[in-house]
């Protein structure tokens, strides 16, 4: 059930789309697949929903609820999150690839196989969040409220990201890092430290030597 590009997607288009996609998904008559393609989604319930192998490719999601909803297999790629209330959620075997997370609550969600590549992490709550085999690691926040995080790249190369920093591999992160707030001792000890958790678990993931 695709939508023209750049429309605005109201929560009666949720509704009824949901209901076609579940037909859909059980392979019955009057089925259509969900696809919100390019489409502007703000303010929307979609709390508990069933949107399994859906698109959202190139969307933007905005002040809206996701909470306790199945969107395993779906394609977020180029999608812009704001004020998503999300937690609970299955997002397993989707596609995050070149998206944007802004004041996002992702607590207590799965995203098992998840393709994280590219993405603009900030502000966003993950607490209890399952990232088993995704191509993301979460090292933490630092005390200015910056994220570090790594994800791997097609050519296996890992790039790290903290705020407006972005670096393509550890030793540049490290070297950066090393150099920056040195008249701040605990700043410095959260930074480094949170490039130690992303180093040992990319190590233990197979991710670098």
């Amino acid at each position: 059930m695709p939508y023209d590009k750049f429309s605005t997607i109201t929560q009666s288009n949720i509704d009824d789309a949901h209901i076609k996609h579940k037909l859909w998904l059980a392979n019955a008559v009057n089925g259509e697949r969900a696809v919100f393609d390019s489409c502007s989604i703000d303010n929307v319930n979609m709390n508990g929903c069933t949107f399994s192998g859906a698109s959202f490719r190139l969307a933007s999601i905005g002040n809206s609820c996701m909470i306790g909803a199945d969107f395993q297999n779906t394609n977020f790629e180029y999608v812009k999150f704001y004020n998503v209330a999300a937690s609970g959620t299955s997002f397993n075997n989707c596609n995050f690839s070149y998206s944007t997370f802004l004041s996002t609550n992702f607590a207590d969600s799965d995203f098992k196989n998840v393709n994280f590549y590219n993405t603009d992490i900030q502000s966003v709550n993950v607490s209890y969040t399952n990232f088993q085999d995704a191509n993301l690691i979460i090292g933490g926040y630092d005390s200015r409220g910056y994220l570090f995080y790594a994800y791997r790249r097609p050519d296996n190369g890992i790039t790290i990201r903290a705020g407006c920093r972005t670096f393509h591999n550890l030793g540049d992160a490290y070297y950066h890092w090393n150099t920056r707030h040195r008249n701040n001792i605990v700043l410095s000890e959260e930074i480094m430290g949170n490039l130690d958790k992303i180093k040992r678990v990319a190590r233990a993931k197979g991710w670098i030597e």
